[in-house]
């Protein structure tokens, strides 16, 4: 049905396997390359059958990038150079999303509830206990301790103590999508991505254009919006109220008061799977190689398409910069924000 293929695009594991039904789904590009846009750099090529889906540094010298079947790499020069690493005990689910904090902490969360910790800045990863077998699809830590993951069928779950216990929160989806359940059915939505403003404010996007909302640093949510609407794959703040949410087939909404949404016209039909804004400056990246930028806070977007036309998922942006690293199915690629 067409939850359950929305699910499967973005859990990744098809995403880069695009089939002629996807072709039929989804519409197709209508961007161009853009010739005066800052070419980007390749960091990494991958040659073997892994794929990549999340990306994240914490600094910039400092990275991890994760992916399909245990997948899991890091630098330590900025991307210049990787080193895969190896241990049997993390086990082979797919890895979804990758959160580092501070010196030495980080968290991966993945497929059937996986979570991994480290506290040796990624020397060592060791399994976390998280009460659920579905799927986490997000995680952000605002410190060292105080932390949150989303994923498939509305999982929602909070640590206070670095993960070494995680509490699951229960939302009413039967009350607050009721429109929803009375037509289609369904009984929870599955999340796709967080992001925090600062250490209380909070977004969760996900199916049905849900959009929740802490204002407790994750101890509680509530509905900010949600419907018949397309799905949100990634949500990104750009102060303490405003933010830019993207999704399915180009759909976008923003916010100027973290509580009210608004429809946003992007120019593009085609899926975008994240977005990341530092400020005034700005990154979404989908299929097809789209990408889009922002010089002005999100006010307007500049498109442009990698020539070799990879669908991308992973964006990390350092505080102050006009550049993100960019993780695609096979490469990991720097990029600036286009000023022509």
């Amino acid at each position: 049905n067409q939850r359950s293929k929305v699910f499967s695009i973005i859990t990744i594991c098809s995403i880069f396997f695009i089939g002629m039904a996807s072709v039929m789904l989804f519409a197709a590009s209508p961007l161009q390359a853009n010739p005066s846009a800052a070419p980007s750099k390749v960091l990494l090529g991958l040659e073997t059958r892994d794929k990549i889906f999340a990306i994240d540094f914490r600094d910039k010298d400092h990275g991890v990038a994760i992916g399909d079947v245990g997948f899991i790499i890091s630098t330590k020069d900025g991307g210049s150079t990787w080193t895969r690493y190896k241990d049997k005990k993390i086990g082979f689910e797919p890895l979804f999303d990758v959160c580092l904090v501070g010196a030495k902490s980080g968290w991966i969360v993945g497929k059937r509830g996986v979570i991994l910790h480290t506290n040796d800045g990624g020397v060592t990863w060791e399994k976390q206990k998280s009460g659920t077998q579905n799927d986490l699809m997000t995680v952000k830590f605002i410190n060292d301790k105080q932390g949150t993951a989303a994923g498939s069928y509305g999982t929602i779950l909070q640590t206070n103590d670095g993960g070494v216990t995680w509490k699951p929160f229960t939302m009413n989806w039967e009350k607050d999508l009721k429109v929803v359940m009375e037509k289609n059915g369904l009984a929870s939505p599955h999340l796709y991505d967080l992001s925090f403003a600062n250490d209380k404010q909070g977004w969760i996007v996900g199916e049905n254009g849900v959009v929740l909302l802490t204002g407790d640093g994750g101890q509680s949510w509530s509905l900010s919006q949600g419907g018949l609407l397309p799905p949100l794959f990634s949500i990104a703040f750009k102060s303490q109220s405003e933010a830019v949410a993207v999704g399915l087939n180009g759909y976008a909404v923003s916010t100027q008061d973290g509580k009210t949404w608004k429809k946003v016209d992007l120019g593009t039909k085609d899926n975008l799977f994240r977005i990341r804004m530092n400020k005034q400056y700005g990154f979404i990246v989908g299929e097809f190689g789209t990408v889009l930028t922002t010089l002005d806070g999100g006010k307007t977007w500049k498109a442009r398409l990698e020539p070799d036309r990879e669908t991308m998922i992973g964006i990390w942006m350092p505080d102050g910069s006009k550049e993100a690293v960019i993780a695609g199915a096979k490469t990991i690629r720097k990029l600036s924000v286009d000023e022509k």
